[in-house]
């Protein structure tokens, strides 16, 4: 069961208590309005919860480092390093050679 913009701890404790199926808890810790008060994931975990996301603070996070990368490049002439991604490691993350074989799995 996806729970989105559960408030606290309490809310989550509950719904875990009284829902019979695996629970996913959506942390909207990053947006103005409806925000879940984040506990950790380790909080979490012992809560029963079974899936936890956070795709707002993921896109805020992306967006932040963007931001402060062409910052730099404009106002130096050069971003910071630090920012960047190694392209291999960046191929490893997005994975595509898996996506060619569940590819290839599918057609055979």
């Amino acid at each position: 069961v996806f729970v989105d913009a559960i408030p606290g701890i309490d809310e989550i404790r509950r719904v875990v208590d009284e829902v019979d199926a695996l629970v996913s808890v959506n942390l909207m810790e990053a947006v103005t309005g409806v925000a879940t008060t984040a506990p950790s994931i380790a909080e979490l975990r012992q809560l029963g919860v079974a899936r936890v996301s956070v795709p707002v603070a993921s896109i805020l996070a992306m967006h932040r480092a963007l931001s402060e990368f062409f910052s730099d490049l404009a106002e130096q002439e050069k971003g910071d390093a630090r920012l960047i991604t190694r392209f291999d490691d960046y191929v490893r993350f997005v994975g595509p050679d898996d996506y060619l074989a569940l590819d290839d799995a599918v057609r055979k």
